[in-house]
């Protein structure tokens, strides 16, 4: 038997635990930074028409294509095998940041020959701001309070 809260009732609810209020400011900024991304994303795609396909920020290390952090756990691993050198896994490594770097720095080249340099930034610091509202909402805790008893569900059966 599904329950389903009608729409007062979802107000009723925000009042008994302030974590449903919380719930709306984390969807409100997600739907804001997807459409800043979808737009930078069809700006880019008419961008590239002149510009090339812009670069991204991915090596390929030992037959891995990986960026990111994704590099010292690759370092990690390969310093646990015992039939590598660790010195030519050092020095691999950092001729892995320095190429990954390069590609990072390629990217933003390419986004400011296109323009779009602002742009992205833009969905950068929205991303993060969805990211910090998602933590701080994944550190709330709900309250243990009562429901107030003019919070009603509908119920409704299936046949």
């Amino acid at each position: 038997m599904p329950i389903a809260l009608t729409g007062p009732d979802v107000a009723a609810a925000s009042e008994a635990d302030p974590i449903f209020a919380l719930i709306e400011d984390p969807r409100k900024l997600r739907a804001a930074w997807q459409h800043m991304y979808w737009e930078l994303a069809a700006a880019e795609y008419e961008a590239g028409k002149e510009h090339g396909r812009r670069p991204i920020a991915l090596i390929t290390w030992r037959h891995y294509h990986i960026g990111g952090s994704e590099i010292d756990d690759r370092r990690e691993q390969l310093m646990r095998e015992a039939d590598i050198d660790p010195a030519m896994v050092e020095q691999e490594y950092l001729d892995a940041k320095a190429r990954l770097q390069a590609r990072r720095d390629a990217e933003k080249a390419w986004d400011v020959r296109a323009g779009l340099a602002v742009k992205r930034k833009e969905v950068d610091l929205a991303v993060a701001d969805d990211q910090r509202c998602a933590e701080r909402l994944s550190r709330t805790k709900p309250q243990r309070r009562p429901v107030p008893p003019r919070l009603s569900c509908t119920f409704w059966m299936t046949t």
